[in-house]
């Protein structure tokens, strides 16, 4: 293949990878945003917007494994283009073969790329959070309720100061 045509290939192949890039952005975003609606959903125990939610992710997930293949065979092209192992082409290896015009954009969405996995992360673990508060809520209110074992329960007296009770029940289940 002469160095002409490996070029326009190559930026063929860029011009793609641009494009599944964005698609990637598109959808960090979309997965940052559902996170938020997740919390927003549970704390209003909105059931049916939250069974909403969960089909709008299952049909989503199932089109975006397309793109995460496009990636992988634009990996290989260009793996077999600069002569190495698709698993050593990154964006930041990748740069350094580019004109400038196509680095500075593989860099841009880079830098958003990170930026949006950093802010998944912490939109992770926020819902991870509220999730483990929900489930240690509910294993003490069903704890209280039919005394499956010691209980200890905590309640504030009316200056603000927190008075623990131990071995009580929330309820009286007796007749």
């Amino acid at each position: 293949m002469n160095t002409k045509t490996l070029k326009f290939e190559i930026d063929n192949s860029v011009d793609e990878l641009l494009r599944v890039l964005d698609k990637d952005i598109e959808h960090l975003e979309d997965n940052i945003s559902r996170l938020d609606q997740l919390r927003s959903l549970v704390v209003k125990q909105d059931n049916d917007s939250l069974t909403q939610l969960l089909t709008t992710i299952q049909s989503e997930s199932k089109t975006y494994h397309s793109n995460e293949l496009k990636r992988l065979v634009l990996r290989r092209k260009l793996a077999t283009a600069f002569n190495c192992d698709p698993k050593e082409i990154s964006l930041s290896r990748l740069g350094t073969h580019l004109t400038d015009h196509n680095n500075a954009e593989i860099t841009k969405r880079k830098s958003r790329l990170q930026e949006l996995v950093h802010l998944l992360k912490k939109e992770y673990s926020s819902t991870q959070f509220l999730l483990a508060d929900c489930a240690r809520f509910n294993r003490l209110l069903l704890k209280s309720l039919f005394r499956t074992g010691p209980s200890e329960n905590l309640t504030y007296k009316p200056t603000g100061t927190a008075e623990r009770q131990t071995d009580t029940v929330f309820m009286n289940l007796q007749f």
